[in-house]
């Protein structure tokens, strides 16, 4: 099944941690995330769970997320998973949620 989902990272020097996810919906899916409480967080390789910082533009279309330095140097390094969560309310609510893999690292060690 394809993603409606198009994740792009960036992780600058001082060890922040932020990108975008561009929500392109598929035929038969809702239409953008207008109304949906959306939650991005990360789960590190050993398990632990951190919540990012995370806003949905006006058009319902791209999720921005972010987490500060102090807030990354907790993360242990290895293989760790991007999980989205978006919630529509409702009597009957609709959730999608989608899982990113990627890799934690330190690649200039602290001094």
């Amino acid at each position: 099944m394809a993603s409606d989902l198009e994740p792009k990272f960036e992780i600058l020097t001082d060890g922040d941690f932020s990108g975008t996810i561009t929500f392109t919906p598929s035929a038969g899916s809702v239409p953008n995330l207008i109304g949906a409480t959306v939650s991005v967080k990360v789960e590190d390789s050993v398990g632990k769970v951190h919540p990012l910082t995370t806003s949905v533009n006006g058009a319902g279309l791209i999720i921005t997320y972010s987490a500060t330095a102090a807030q990354t140097k907790t993360w242990s390094h290895g293989l760790a998973s991007m999980d989205i969560l978006a919630t529509w309310p409702g009597n009957s609510p609709k959730v999608r949620t989608w899982r990113i893999y990627f890799t934690v690292y330190n690649p200039i060690p602290d001094a």
